[in-house]
């Protein structure tokens, strides 16, 4: 009982002062909470004990109620018979039925010692367990919390290589061109149109060729 109260007062201590020493936190944190859970094991472990050995002395405890009443019995009617050898049985009797007594008694007292000493060590698992799932959640916590620190940290080192996205901006810059150059060599030739183009052309310059040439008359 004293090594579980121990545990439960050191818990705490006993794990910060492991994860301040070393720079793998979520390791040690792993490995103290290993040795927690194996003190838990072995606290539950003598409980059970406990419990078992309790449930044995409140047998032997109602077998003993019974041998009291069955030696007062024998007594009273060996007390009503008459002759020496009578009384005798009715004394032996009697005498059993003492030291039945003083067995009760004496483990009336052992039980009532271990009764109260189960319910010490039923507060003391639950405070442990509870004790043991707080900090697994801590250690959860504290684990997802360095990660996305790590994560956070790596992105400000790369942001901070990178010059206001200058990087990112020239290289959709040059995507942008490639995708213009992509689309003017795939645009659709419109020959038709074209040809109406050079035709219209040509008859404006013949009609400013014959304007030139009225001109100089």
């Amino acid at each position: 009982m004293n090594s579980i109260k121990r545990l439960c007062i050191t818990m705490n201590a006993h794990i910060n002062s492991m994860i301040d020493q070393v720079e793998n936190h979520e390791a040690v944190a792993e490995a103290a909470l290993a040795d927690i859970r194996e003190a838990l094991g072995n606290a539950k472990y003598q409980l059970g004990r406990l419990q078992n050995e309790q449930k044995q002395m409140e047998s032997r405890e109602q077998a003993l109620r019974a041998l009291e009443i069955k030696w007062k019995d024998r007594a009273v009617q060996a007390s009503t018979l008459t002759g020496t050898q009578n009384h005798e049985r009715a004394i032996e009797c009697v005498r059993r039925l003492k030291n039945t007594q003083s067995e009760l008694t004496a483990l009336g007292n052992a039980i009532t010692e271990h009764r109260n000493l189960e319910k010490v060590l039923v507060h003391d698992v639950h405070g442990i367990e509870e004790k043991f799932n707080d900090l697994k959640r801590r250690r959860s916590m504290l684990a997802a919390r360095e990660s996305r620190a790590e994560v956070l940290q790596s992105i400000s080192k790369h942001e901070s290589q990178i010059s206001a996205g200058s990087a990112f901006e020239r290289w959709e810059r040059s995507i942008l061109r490639s995708e213009v150059n992509s689309e003017k060599a795939f645009e659709p030739q419109d020959h038709l149109n074209s040809e109406f183009n050079k035709e219209e052309e040509q008859i404006e310059l013949e009609v400013m060729l014959s304007e030139l040439i009225e001109a100089k008359k």
